[in-house]
């Protein structure tokens, strides 16, 4: 987003490192990077007691006598609450072990640190007050739908004028162009962020002056959050969770053993809901980048945005239930909405004052919510909602029970383990300070870190994926562990609804180009498709040509390519695959036109999000030959043809989509080796860029690595390694982080995670955000997830490659059931780089040869009956295995000592 929140808290790298430095408690000292092909050579003892302390006895005392020395430190009060909190001190969570297997604790509420619960379609979080509790609810389907006609301004007729302008060399003149001519027409701008709207709910119990022993806790494998503590009256526990097989979220209100429990529940309107899905950031209608609104020169968007939806919210509310309900936008259609409470109240009274529900002396109160998208809204359909949450048995440990039955198969697909169990009842705050203190990864942080991903992944994949804001970076990585971490339900969800907005895309194509196929929007919404976004900055005098980036669609169909490689499924490559890519095909022949004097095709306009060439000024993004147009089309006439060879099909069709790649442009290189940005000799580079757009290629692409590209691998280890990120943007440093593992380069890898988990974009509550210390925003909670996995092991057609990229300290490990990019499950990988040896079990989708690489060397190696074809001699990289269908094998491997990148130094 790329770059589009809380732009005005970004900062300079300078201020930044001082200010996370303090945040941390620590002063990180710097240190020169290494050769390319040299580790950092730090160890970690990753699991049991930590090593001893080899200062003597008398040194310390005789040095800590100092009587000007300064106090020892004294921890501040931070609940922030007008009630004293004390924690639940940790021996005592273990002792009780109230702290989740797989979840995590935290010792303080916080209204800016939440907790999450979901089951896809629902989501709520909450702050777990003890006495005052606000839980938001929200549904994806909450949102007001566009009106139609709604399509990108019809700009087609200046193309050509366009192009020749960029062909002459007047950057700045090509982009006032477009941007004057698409801001002629009205049309709203904004991005999808996911969520919906919904509706808020108050529990307010009465207080005492302090708390102590509290703990929140949640439950990866159901979906719980729990609230303990305990005060005069005793020991208090307050449970919630959100079930998939009911539908429902539950709650449980109970006081301590003798005590009454006396609560009012207030309902209220929340946040959220906008045009396509907004979540109420600010974001979702017509807004500014930069200088000026949207609408205006300066602005994002396009010229006024669209009316907001009128207000028709409804509450029925008595004792034993609370409704909402109404019409989104009766202008636009007749959709709606329901969102019904049940009160199920045992013992005690219960009467209204005002809206607000007052139970008193009650022994326990469950409540059970149900919110419903009505596309054709009645009153009766809002009763048919409220019978149905009627009709469900309020036995919490049974809907707990079936809650737990599918979350935790969904949540356990893939699991990891660092050796943190050793840890076990350490909270969120703490395990985070672990790992900021720590000469290389606290254990248990990685694997909650991990875990907490994959639970954000599962409760944001119901009708809808995660979708939160553009697809240059933001919504793709979000999206990207769900190939390989098997999130079958979120992709499901994002392929339908990818192909939903197919019309919208072709429309694209023809009113911006005068073009057949399909052009994708860089800020898809829920209902639409439509590229509304050409941005100017007053500010800075940047300009973002979105309408004329030509990669979104590739980017975004490469993970219908991917599910078809970890699961062999032909019927979707055919029904699914094929006719996305042959979309894109279609427009690249209607694009492709222009040639070079070596009858190479000229990518013309071309647009590298979100740079410019450093010997243009920032108005010029809109240029010639960007790298990564450049590979995005050879990964979609490439897996095309793949595609359709394959299959049989498209035989007409496939030798002219073949003289098309003949025909692509090289890419250049810098005098020192580093990829261009730009394939164009004119074009300078421009180094201090949180994007590294121009090296796709090698992620999420994967036309470049060391053995089959070695020239162009090295070119992009040496991109990678200029990047100087002039905003810390979470995005920029994950996909740094991939294009590392992908070259075997653990240092950068290593890096740019540790920078990621410790300096500010991963939370006290493991919430991940865009900038150092801002809201929540989910790149990095897909981006860190998909570093694990690509660190771990590497895939391709053919090729499995263990610990590709691994950290130095990361010395032991496993991980379990990640799907292979070659038809295949990695049932169980585990590593000990002490002994040097890898275990693996792999069950293939279907009989296949394939190579195993493993870069250190392999000094032996043994493997199931009839799987090892041969054995390599020592010390050699690979060995070639024979896997059965759907028969799970074991290889066992002995490692040498060499250093994965070591084959930068082979290349010529």
């Amino acid at each position: 987003m790329s770059d589009c929140i809380d732009e005005e808290a970004s900062l300079n790298r300078r201020g930044f490192i001082k200010k996370s430095a303090i945040a941390a408690g620590l002063a990180g000292s710097v240190t020169t990077p290494p050769a390319l092909a040299q580790g950092d050579g730090r160890t970690q003892q990753t699991t049991g007691a930590p090593p001893a302390d080899n200062r003597s006895a008398d040194y310390l005392r005789r040095v800590r006598r100092d009587e000007l020395l300064p106090k020892p430190p004294a921890i501040r009060d931070s609940s922030g609450t007008e009630v004293r909190i004390s924690p639940m001190p940790l021996a005592e969570r273990v002792q009780r072990k109230i702290v989740p297997r797989r979840g995590f604790c935290s010792t303080s509420p916080a209204s800016d640190a939440l907790l999450l619960s979901g089951n896809g379609a629902m989501s709520i979080d909450t702050a777990c007050d003890p006495y005052s509790e606000q839980i938001t609810f929200r549904h994806e389907s909450l949102f007001t739908p566009h009106r139609r006609p709604f399509e990108a301004p019809r700009i087609a007729s200046i193309f050509p004028h366009v192009r020749q302008l960029l062909l002459d060399g007047k950057y700045h003149e090509a982009a006032r162009l477009g941007y004057d001519e698409w801001h002629k027409t009205a049309i709203s701008g904004g991005m999808g962020m996911g969520g919906g709207a919904g509706f808020s709910m108050r529990l307010e119990y009465p207080r005492t002056a302090s708390v102590k022993n509290y703990l929140r806790t949640v439950d990866f494998e159901s979906t719980e959050l729990q609230v303990h503590w305990t005060d005069e009256r005793g020991e208090w526990v307050r449970q919630l969770f959100a079930s998939r097989p009911d539908n429902v979220v539950v709650q449980r209100l109970t006081a301590p053993k003798g005590e009454p429990l006396n609560v009012r529940i207030t309902m209220g309107r929340s946040a959220g809901g906008g045009r396509g899905g907004g979540m109420g950031r600010g974001v979702a209608a017509a807004g500014g980048r930069g200088g000026a609104p949207a609408g205006t020169a300066g602005g994002r968007g396009g010229a006024a945005g669209q009316a907001p939806a009128q207000s028709n919210a409804q509450h029925d509310f008595n004792e034993q239930r609370l409704i909402f309900k109404g019409v989104f936008d009766p202008s636009v259609n007749n959709s709606g909405y329901a969102g019904v409470t049940r009160v199920i109240r045992n013992g005690g009274t219960a009467r209204m004052d005002g809206d607000t529900v007052v139970i008193e002396n009650a022994s326990s109160v469950m409540l059970l919510t149900r919110i419903e998208q009505l596309p054709d809204y009645s009153e009766a359909k809002v009763e048919a909602v409220r019978r149905a949450v009627e009709a469900v048995t309020p036995d919490y440990a049974a809907l707990l029970e079936r809650a737990r039955q599918v979350q935790s198969e969904m949540l356990n697909r893939v699991t990891v383990d660092f050796g943190g169990a050793a840890q076990y009842g350490m909270s969120s705050e703490e395990l985070l300070s672990d790992q900021r203190s720590s000469p290389g990864y606290s254990p248990a942080f990685l694997e909650k870190l991990f875990e907490m991903c994959r639970y954000w992944f599962i409760l944001t994949s119901g009708k809808y994926c995660t979708m939160s804001a553009e697809t240059n970076a933001n919504i793709n990585l979000q999206i990207a562990p769900g190939p390989q971490g098997d999130h079958r339900e979120g992709m499901d969800a994002y392929f339908n609804w990818m192909e939903s907005l197919y019309p919208d895309y072709r429309t694209n194509a023809k009113n911006i180009y005068g073009m057949r196929g399909a052009h994708y929007s860089l800020t898809p919404t829920k209902d639409e498709g439509v590229d509304k976004m050409y941005d100017f900055a007053g500010s800075t005098g940047e300009t973002w040509p979105h309408p004329y980036w030509l990669s979104a669609g590739g980017w975004c169909v490469r993970l219908f390519w991917d599910h078809y490689l970890v699961t062999g499924d032909l019927d979707f490559l055919r029904k699914r695959v094929v006719p996305a890519y042959k979309d894109l095909a279609l427009f690249y022949e209607d694009f492709l036109t222009v040639t070079d004097k070596n009858g190479n095709y000229i990518f013309v306009p071309s647009f590298s999000p979100e740079n410019n060439p450093g010997n243009l000024d920032p108005s010029c993004m809109l240029v010639i030959n960007s790298s990564m147009d450049i590979a995005v089309c050879r990964e979609v006439l490439a897996n095309l043809v793949e595609a359709c060879e394959l299959l049989g099909i498209e035989a007409d069709s496939v030798p002219n989509w073949k003289a098309m790649l003949a025909k692509l442009p090289p890419y250049l290189m810098e005098p020192d080796g580093a990829m261009k940005e730009w394939a164009w000799p004119s074009l300078a580079e421009r180094y201090n860029q949180r994007h590294i757009s121009h090296l796709y290629g090698a992620w999420p692409g994967d036309e470049i690595d060391p053995d089959r590209t070695p020239q162009l691998a090295k070119s992009v280890v040496i991109a990678n390694r200029h990047r100087v990120p002039e905003r810390l943007a979470a995005h920029g440093r994950c996909h740094r982080a991939l294009v590392g593992a992908r070259l075997k380069d653990s240092y950068i890898v290593d890096t740019e995670f540790r920078q990621l988990i410790e300096e500010g974009n991963v939370g006290p509550t493991l919430r991940c955000s865009h900038d150092p210390y801002a809201g929540p925003m989910p790149d990095a909670q897909g981006g860190l997830q998909t570093i694990m996995i690509e660190m771990l092991a590497y895939s391709r057609p053919g090729v499995i490659e263990p610990i590709p990229a691994l950290p130095p300290s990361l010395v032991k490990g496993s991980i379990n059931g990640m799907l292979l990019r070659t038809f295949a499950r990695l049932d169980k990988m585990s590593w000990d780089m002490d002994a040097r040896t890898v275990d693996m079990t792999i069950t293939s989708v279907r009989k296949q040869d394939v190579t195993l690489i493993a870069r250190h060397g392999i000094e032996a190696v043994s493997a199931s009956p009839g799987v090892l074809s041969a054995k390599p001699g020592p010390g050699k990289a690979a060995c070639e295995l024979h896997l059965p269908e759907r028969k799970a094998v074991e290889v066992h491997l002995k490692l040498g000592r060499r250093n994965p990148m070591e084959w930068v130094h082979w290349v010529a």
